[in-house]
């Protein structure tokens, strides 16, 4: 018969609580590896949301640094098309142009042309219009022509799109004309952008 001595009764029962222990340690192994696997993915999205913020601060940085650089162009483009509002720059930039070569000026109209309706596709939808000066010039000749060259060149964009150059005649005795007698009409388109 077997006989149970006490020593060995405690190793049966350490034998058997370690038993038990492995069963129960086998049985809640997917349940640990499903709340490892849980934490592991909380942690990586953790992780991968930290990394997410971090490059959206950098394309934040990114884009304020273009946005920067793009208002210097956009000033720099106010000065070559400068605003509906602002056709005083236009109009000095003339009476500029005018004094310089000591001519005569008189604005006889400016009137904007809606670009959406008149262009077919080159400033459709671009925000930019037109805006015809017409104006006469007087003076010597050269000058006159020195002026029109000059307008070609203004900082502004513009673009001549008719001239006439008449002689004027002095009045009383003798009436003749000379190279310092002219008279030149001027139709000038500029590109405005229009204000709202």
């Amino acid at each position: 018969m077997l006989s149970l001595m006490p020593g060995k009764n405690k190793q049966y029962r350490r034998l058997g609580f370690m038993a038990i222990v492995v069963i129960l340690l086998i049985a809640a192994q997917p349940f640990l590896w499903k709340m490892v696997s849980a934490k592991a993915l909380e942690l990586a999205d953790m992780r991968s949301q930290g990394q997410q913020i971090v490059n959206v601060k950098e394309r934040n940085t990114q884009m304020s640094q273009v946005i920067d650089q793009q208002r210097d162009y956009d000033n720099q483009l106010k000065v070559v098309i400068p605003g509906s509002n602002s056709l005083t720059q236009i109009v000095e930039r003339l009476e500029q142009v005018a004094d310089q070569y000591g001519l005569t000026l008189d604005i006889k109209s400016i009137n904007e042309i809606d670009a959406e309706k008149s262009d077919k596709g080159a400033l459709k939808n671009t925000g930019i219009t037109k805006v015809t000066v017409s104006l006469i010039a007087g003076g010597n000749v050269d000058r006159l022509l020195d002026f029109l060259e000059s307008i070609e060149h203004i900082q502004e964009l513009a673009a001549i799109s008719s001239w006439s150059l008449k002689a004027q005649a002095h009045q009383g005795e003798g009436a003749r004309v000379s190279l310092f007698n002219y008279s030149m009409s001027v139709d000038i388109i500029f590109y405005v952008q229009k204000t709202q």
